[in-house]
């Protein structure tokens, strides 16, 4: 995308995300500091939040979901149904490390390390230790969803209910973001 800075001198200058914390010449000899990616965002009025942060951030201001009126009829209501969204699941994932260098590793631990060096080695190589790498973040919601008393029983499946959550515009954005989320109806 393109964003435009100005020269003191007022001459526009068109720069991508790629420029954002440089600086430019300008003809008139003054430097034109191009200001960091999410200010550029900001004054072209692009949303500078990931879906996802936004949405936790107005859940946790009690901004969400915005509206009283159902997500399935549009009638005004104050019913209310709770939706768990799991957008992404952090993993632990095996760093890599082989037995060898776990046992390299023992060894040099029992030598200098003495009767806490073959404790550790112990634990290592009994598997206590393990080897894993968190990978990723967990990424859920318990989401308000407006709907009426006569719609609550119309939208218990998850196709239904991420229809009817794409009727709030930050959940749609969230849904887009994460098209595999799994949707849960809690009550």
């Amino acid at each position: 995308m393109k964003y435009e800075v100005r020269c003191e001198c007022g001459k526009p200058f068109s720069v991508t995300g790629a420029d954002a914390g440089t600086s430019l010449k300008c003809g008139c000899g003054r430097t034109v500091e191009v200001p960091p990616l999410h200010q550029l965002r900001t004054a072209a009025g692009q949303n500078v939040l990931s879906p996802a942060l936004r949405v936790e951030t107005l859940l946790l201001e009690g901004k969400l979901p915005g509206t009283r009126k159902c997500a399935v009829c549009t009638r005004e209501t104050d019913g209310r149904s709770r939706v768990a969204v799991e957008c992404a699941r952090g993993i632990l994932k095996d760093d890599g490390s082989s037995r060898d260098q776990i046992a390299a590793g023992c060894l040099f631990g029992l030598l200098f390390g003495g009767a806490v060096g073959l404790f550790g080695a112990n634990r290592i190589m009994s598997g206590e230790s393990a080897n894993l790498k968190a990978v990723g973040q967990d990424v859920a919601f318990t989401l308000p969803l407006p709907v009426c008393e006569g719609c609550q029983p119309t939208v218990t499946k998850p196709t239904e209910l991420r229809t009817a959550l794409r009727h709030i515009p930050d959940y749609a954005a969230l849904l887009d973001a994460h098209p595999d989320a799994k949707i849960v109806l809690l009550g």
